[in-house]
């Protein structure tokens, strides 16, 4: 493709008392004391085996992104990479953990490696953009891949505003 632009999904692909719970419709904040019955436990462990054996299977295709807990955004990026042509774009949102994670720096080098140029924007997420923590960071990735020179990699800080996004800081930070 001469473009891959997607905002994949940020899920981690393991099971916790909590969602599994809403899931069976005993509802609960997050975080409160669980009590479960045996049979409930016994699914609980049964759901958390099925999960656990499709994110070897998922790590197993994408080997960049099976460190650490598997999350399914950071297989999309790998996805893109191998699906997108050899000259062209791909811009993605992505969760802060990109850049903050140790389980992601294979998939890092990756992308520094094959992009010749690449701009990360970091928003929190104070606009509401998404339905989630409002102090929660995220990405917008921008590469373009290519033989030509490598440029330093554009860092950038931005927030949303009532029209868009308006960029508050920029950094050029070398390959190495």
């Amino acid at each position: 493709f001469s473009a891959v632009i997607g905002n994949p999904p940020w899920e981690k692909l393991k099971v916790n008392v909590h969602e599994f719970n809403n899931l069976n419709g005993a509802g609960g904040h997050y975080g409160a004391k669980v009590n479960l019955k045996s049979r409930e436990k016994a699914r609980l462990e049964q759901d958390r085996t099925r999960i656990a054996n499709s994110a070897q299977v998922l790590g197993e295709r994408y080997p960049l992104s099976a460190e650490g807990e598997f999350d399914l955004y950071k297989a999309f990026i790998e996805l893109s990479y191998r699906i997108v042509a050899d000259n062209g774009q791909i811009g993605l949102i992505v969760p802060a953990g990109l850049i903050r994670s140790s389980s992601t720096k294979k998939l890092r080098e990756e992308i520094f490696s094959r992009s010749s140029k690449l701009t990360i924007s970091i928003l929190d997420n104070r606009s509401n953009f998404f339905a989630i923590d409002t102090r929660f960071k995220f990405l917008i990735v921008h590469a373009s891949l290519g033989e030509r020179r490598r440029a330093p990699i554009s860092l950038q800080h931005a927030r949303g505003t009532e029209s868009g996004i308006e960029t508050t800081g920029r950094a050029k930070i070398s390959r190495s």
